[in-house]
């Protein structure tokens, strides 16, 4: 979610969209991409995290929280848990990031139906342009990030998609964006980019605190960044935690998974 394009600019709407939107759902859309995965509950990788966020769920799917927290907003006159302003009318969105046409139009499907459940209208037809915050889309798919064990630390997973210097975009610069959310982004920034909103909050003093951290105190200190990340600022609604599947022959006797790579490992394969 844009955090400078309304309703957005609202906590209690971002809120309400994690609690609106199904994931079950949108995980088995991707089978469309050839991708599985399971039900994303949290941002960060379970793995940078020491895995204390397992049983974390801030935001199971439920319509009657989402409706509460809609009428805790700004964008909800008549406290019947929709958003009623007119910034709600025609959400403008970017799904261009999952692969085929087929799996947009079903993401698309899913999501427009989440959401006119809270009174939050996608526009009729996805953005075609860049990702660039001049752009001012509302909402985007984001293709994500992965986590490569050659360097186990959270920082690059962080930094790419919510640091200040993420954001790529003055005024000449049309390029994709990876913090597509504005988090972090000045005052003067958002005015020159067109807001009218001129406040969003900022990841970048927790990333800075986690960096120096090693071991079980990094591990303790990412996690804790990721519950800030979802109960305070809510970015965004994490969707799936992918999961890669490769076939094995049986004749494959040794196989393991390059680290660095993430490829096989061709010095580790015997095959009878």
């Amino acid at each position: 979610m844009n955090l400078a394009a309304p309703p957005f600019d609202d906590r209690h709407v971002r809120i309400a969209v994690n609690y609106a939107i199904a994931k079950g759902p949108l995980v088995a859309a991707l089978d469309g991409l050839d991708l599985k995965g399971e039900p994303a509950t949290h941002l960060g990788p379970d793995s940078l995290e020491a895995n204390l966020l397992t049983n974390y769920d801030p935001y199971p799917s439920s319509l009657n929280k989402a409706r509460q927290q809609m009428t805790l907003s700004g964008y909800d006159a008549n406290g019947d848990g929709l958003c009623d302003a007119a910034a709600c009318r025609a959400v403008t969105f970017d799904f261009s990031a999952i692969g085929t046409a087929q799996a947009q139009d079903r993401w698309i499907s899913l999501i427009r139906t989440d959401l006119e459940a809270i009174g939050i209208h996608l526009a009729t037809a996805p953005y075609l342009g860049t990702s660039a915050p001049t752009d001012r889309i509302d909402l985007r798919f984001g293709p994500g990030t992965f986590a490569q064990a050659d360097y186990p630390s959270a920082p690059p997973f962080f930094e790419t998609l919510f640091a200040h210097d993420s954001i790529v975009g003055n005024a000449g610069l049309r390029t994709p964006n990876p913090n597509f959310s504005l988090v972090g982004a000045t005052p003067d920034e958002l005015k020159l980019w067109g807001y009218a909103v001129h406040h969003v909050p900022s990841l970048d003093a927790w990333i800075a605190a986690c960096q120096p951290e090693t071991g079980d105190a990094q591990g303790r200190c990412w996690a804790e960044t990721d519950q800030y990340l979802m109960q305070q600022i809510v970015p965004a609604v994490p969707i799936s935690f992918d999961q890669t599947v490769r076939v094995i022959g049986s004749r494959v006797q040794n196989y393991s998974i390059d680290q660095f790579t993430g490829l096989p490992a061709l010095d580790h394969l015997a095959v009878t």
